[in-house]
């Protein structure tokens, strides 16, 4: 009997929790939950999308409004991302359902992929290709003022370093779904994060590490923590500031070395300085704002972080409407307030002070120019003339950092890498990787001179296709130093040749084909075999 008056109680139980929430939907306005929900992707972290979503409800609260639930998409990496969003879009064309979109905005990564996404994508639809747009122009006017004065304001250039900071280009007013844009919501660099007691560990102590270059270094070997740039944007936007920075040969011989000497390649860029804290790496590339919030997690007796000198690009990290936004007004609201003067400080200041972060400090650089200076005039910069924003610095995690003075601006004429620069990636390194490894430790064990020049030769080779070839020995030697003189003589020959180096590179991308891949795989897999056969005994 008392057994089964417990089976009855937990029956009863069951029903009880499946059938509430049945009875509760009958009463809920389904319109206005849906009214009130922030359905956004995104490759960022906890403490970014925990620290937004309850500052931009304190904002709304304050201005008589209600809070709003926020719905994240974290499914990967921004790449991973962008292909499940043109998925999507691309099912959602074919039924015709592109303005009924499931998705307000996508909210991070680099302008690369945001580019990508506002120039939309080739759709087979009834046999016929059809470029579609998956993006749309929002209006980020607010109490009385326009889109067009309030990003005047936000962005009084549209640049920094060569780098674009937005795009608005709306085509058409009567239609929200037409034209081009994205807007920076924050900057960011890529540097390398080191674990202080471990560099004692490999012997490296008193050099920690300050320049891509160092991540060469034979004492690193298995010691280095990367990600994949297949899977990450900014590990595949660091891997391209390397190549443009250091030049085409220069680059892949840094970055060749630091995958020998990689532990593994992840899928999240985000474990990288959290491994490296941890003691589980050395070193790593990472995004800056994942190493500083190392400092802060870990403390700076364990854990370092440092921008390459004049070697790292300064990029916009975006935010983008989304084609069809279910919930379009609270989108576009939302990003006006994350490019406003209070969503700007919850990026940098200290926990605790007014506007700043509850929990976490992030640890970003904002993007608005006004946040560090005072401009003097409207649309014009002069960080020598304009006086330091003390008022608003004097709150900061990191009080020094300032992107408007160290942007480093690629000399005209470099190409840019990012959209190949994953497959290369992958060629020589992630799908060889125990080739690669094995290669590196035959090298590092050769005592005979020549014949250990011969195997790093053998070690840096390319591909024909990804070669440069130049006419005589002082190009060669010197084509780095060319381009940065805009007065060389021989500066055009070196532009010609870097173009047709980037035309035999990235001729099909981003649609290389298997053949590509599996030629530049086995040209490195045969050479890393050729260099271990040629130890010398």
């Amino acid at each position: 009997m008392h057994d089964r008056l417990v089976r009855l109680v937990i029956i009863a139980l069951l029903v009880l929790v499946a059938g509430v929430p049945v009875v509760l939907s009958m009463f809920i306005d389904r319109g206005e939950t849906h009214d009130q929900t922030l359905i956004i992707m995104t490759p960022h972290n906890e403490q970014i999308r925990y620290e937004f979503a309850r500052a931009f409800n304190a904002w709304r609260r304050e201005r008589g409004e209600a809070p709003v639930e926020f719905r994240w998409i974290t499914t990967g990496g921004t790449s991973d991302l962008v292909m499940q969003l043109e998925s999507v879009m691309t099912a959602a064309a074919r039924r015709g359902t592109l303005d009924r979109g499931e998705y307000d905005l996508f909210f991070g990564g680099g302008a690369f992929e945001h580019n990508r996404l506002a120039s939309g994508i080739d759709v087979n639809i009834g046999g016929e290709r059809q470029r579609i747009r998956i993006v749309g122009v929002p209006d980020l006017g607010l109490d009385g003022q326009d889109t067009e004065a309030f990003l005047a304001e936000t962005f009084p250039v549209s640049e920094l370093g060569g780098e674009p900071l937005y795009v608005y280009e709306p085509t058409d007013p009567d239609d929200p779904e037409t034209g081009r844009a994205w807007f920076g919501a924050a900057l960011s660099s890529f540097g390398i994060v080191y674990n202080r007691h471990a560099l004692d560990w490999v012997g490296m102590t008193d050099h920690p590490p300050r320049t891509w270059r160092d991540l060469a270094a034979p004492e690193y070997y298995t010691w280095v923590a990367l990600a994949d740039p297949g899977h990450s944007g900014s590990i595949r936007a660091t891997y391209n500031t390397i190549l443009r920075h250091k030049g085409w040969e220069e680059g892949w011989w840094v970055l060749r070395r630091a995958f020998a000497n990689a532990r593994y390649f992840t899928d999240s860029a985000g474990k990288v300085p959290t491994d490296v804290s941890h003691g589980q790496a050395a070193v790593g590339m990472c995004i800056d704002f994942y190493g500083r919030y190392q400092l802060t997690a870990v403390g700076q007796e364990r854990v370092g972080y440092v921008d390459p000198a004049g070697l790292t690009s300064i990029t916009a990290d975006p935010i983008t409407l989304l084609r069809g936004a279910p919930n379009r007004e609270l989108a576009e609201q939302f990003i006006h307030f994350v490019l406003s003067p209070r969503g700007q400080a919850l990026l940098q200041r200290q926990r605790g002070q007014e506007y700043g972060p509850h929990r976490y400090e992030l640890r970003r650089m904002p993007i608005r120019y006004d946040m560090y200076y005072k401009p003097q005039a409207p649309g014009r910069i002069d960080i020598d003339a304009d006086p330091v924003n003390e008022q608003e610095k004097q709150y900061w995690a990191d009080s020094e950092v300032d992107p408007w003075a160290i942007a480093r601006r690629v000399p005209e004429g470099m190409p840019d890498w990012f959209g190949p620069v994953a497959t290369i990636a992958h060629a020589m390194a992630l799908d060889v990787h125990a080739d690669l490894q094995r290669a590196w430790r035959a090298i590092m064990a050769e005592r005979d001179p020549q014949v250990r020049a011969e195997m790093l030769e053998l070690f840096d080779a390319m591909p024909s296709r990804l070669t440069l070839s130049w006419d005589d020995d002082e190009l060669a030697r010197n084509w780095r130093d060319i381009l940065d003189d805009p007065e060389h003589p021989r500066r055009d020959e070196v532009v010609d040749e870097l173009d047709a180096l980037q035309r035999r590179v990235t001729d099909g991308w981003p649609e290389l084909t298997d053949d590509d891949r599996i030629e530049w795989t086995r040209f490195f897999r045969n050479n890393y075999r050729q260099i271990v056969r040629m130890r010398s005994r």
